[in-house]
């Protein structure tokens, strides 16, 4: 399409010249010819055309919709676009029935005639070979997190996992490619040195060269930090750029999540990072949003997490991070979601503050766009004698509809776009006796969310990550 394109532009470019040039022979430009009539330079480029018809042609910012001068580095659809993106499921650290002895597994949904759905394995690591991957308990032996990005700019994800094995000196990541490439596991590349208790992971291109970058967040008994991977002569390294996150309580216990996204319209990603501590049912959340690497990673926004609902200011004590476009301006929003109360090692509290705040754009100074606080009413879940614990409450923004707006899931619900419905008009709830409540040691209370882009989104027991086109 390109060279068709590049074609056909040379082969009107020269008759438009011709032809302006030979119009313009009668407009007055200056100059007499030999028989007394003023005289037109002939035109060589479009510009000189229209100088002869004395058409401004001086050069003006680009403005977006404000009237306000966009950067150099804008590009209307960002540093990479995306059309008809379609994702597939990649399932880490445990076991499903489409295949038995491995925690780590890639699948596609699927429909069949009559528009049903179901799940097609595409690849699979033995737990064997990824002894990593196990990981229970309130402080687990092995710290493991994944995200998908295209690390190699063909327009397929990889995937990206970053894991800590128990007695191992190093904290390590691995890319597993696309299917076009057999979903090859490349060589471990070294992140850190250091002891983590948890790790969490992003991948976005923090440097706008429409290659994807990653952020792993590292949780320590001090606190928190984040180092940056970029792509290098032989892919991802380690930039030296890093983030030092101190916690508000020491000694408690300490959780990380991240997004990335972009706030302006420059081509480079922002970070979102949530910084959650807990003690107990007591708990504690900030945030931290960056500009993006070429902006230095200058703070846009920090503090606590707190939402303003009817002239009411509600704190978070944990919380999540996403971002999406929930309007119709091409940048995105950040929603930070999260809990007002939570459990702890506690199973007598039986309700729960569901508290979610929606931030604008950075050119807007990242102000709250809307925000809402309900605490959701649970039936049936203790008829059979379950112990109800919650600590967390999962965010996501995505577009479940297809419309290129997105809407907003929290847990089990799901909110409509703003777009299209008044803001928090609920789309979709998962029925109470369908949300799985985990049992055993207590330790894992903070399953993750099986996101299914475009389709449905249900609770899981840990970690699902979704994937762009790992599939061709």
């Amino acid at each position: 399409m390109d060279l068709r394109l590049g074609f056909t532009g040379r082969a009107f470019i020269a008759p438009l010249l011709l032809s302006l040039s030979l119009s313009g022979a009668g407009c007055s430009s200056g100059g007499e010819d030999d028989g007394g009539g003023t005289r037109v330079t002939p035109a060589t480029t479009v510009e000189d055309a229209l100088d002869n018809f004395q058409i401004d042609t001086t050069q003006t910012p680009r403005v977006d919709g404000d009237g306000d001068p966009l950067p150099n580095d804008y590009a209307p659809f960002g540093s990479s676009a995306a059309i008809e993106r379609f994702a597939e499921l990649a399932f880490l650290g445990f076991e499903t029935d489409l295949v038995a002895g491995s925690m780590l597994a890639v699948a596609k949904e699927r429909p069949d005639q009559n528009g049903d759905f179901s799940a097609e394995l595409l690849h699979s690591i033995p737990t064997s070979e990824t002894p990593w991957i196990v990981s229970s308990g309130i402080n687990p032996a092995n710290v493991r997190a994944a995200a998908a990005g295209d690390f190699d700019s063909d327009g397929i994800e990889e995937l990206a996992v970053v894991y800590h094995e128990f007695d191992k000196p190093f904290i390590e990541l691995i890319i597993i490619d696309d299917e076009a490439d057999a979903f090859a596991t490349s060589e471990p590349i070294i992140v850190s040195d250091k002891e983590p208790d948890g790790l969490a992971i992003t991948a976005g291109d923090f440097n706008g060269d429409s290659t994807h970058d990653v952020a792993v967040g590292i949780i320590l008994s001090t606190g928190g930090e984040v180092v940056f991977l970029e792509q290098g002569a032989a892919g991802l390294e380690l930039s030296g750029d890093s983030v030092a996150i101190t916690p508000t309580e020491p000694g408690w216990t300490y959780h990380m999540a991240m997004d990335a996204g972009n706030l302006d319209y420059d081509l480079g990603q922002e970070l979102a990072i949530v910084f959650n501590e807990s003690s107990g049912s007591q708990g504690r959340s900030q945030h931290l949003v960056l500009d993006d690497a070429n902006r230095d990673r200058a703070v846009l926004s920090s503090g606590p997490i707190r939402a303003e609902v009817d002239a009411e200011v509600f704190t978070a004590q944990v919380a999540d991070v996403s971002f999406g476009n929930l309007d119709e301006d091409p940048l995105d929003e950040l929603v930070l979601g999260g809990l007002t109360n939570i459990s702890g090692t506690t199973t007598s509290i039986k309700s729960w503050g569901y508290v979610i705040t929606v931030l604008d754009d950075a050119k807007r100074n990242l102000v709250q766009v809307t925000a809402t606080k309900f605490d959701p009413q649970w039936q049936r879940l203790s008829e059979s004698g379950q112990s109800l614990s919650l600590n967390y409450l999962h965010v996501n923004a995505l577009d479940i509809d297809g419309d290129g707006i997105d809407e907003i899931q929290a847990n089990q619900f799901i909110f409509e776009d703003f777009i299209n419905a008044p803001p928090w008009t609920e789309a979709y709830a998962i029925p109470d006796g369908e949300i799985i409540w985990e049992s055993g040691d207590g330790g894992r209370r903070r399953p993750s969310a099986v996101t299914l882009p475009g389709s449905h989104t249900e609770p899981a027991q840990s970690e699902a990550q979704g994937l762009s086109g790992l599939h061709a």
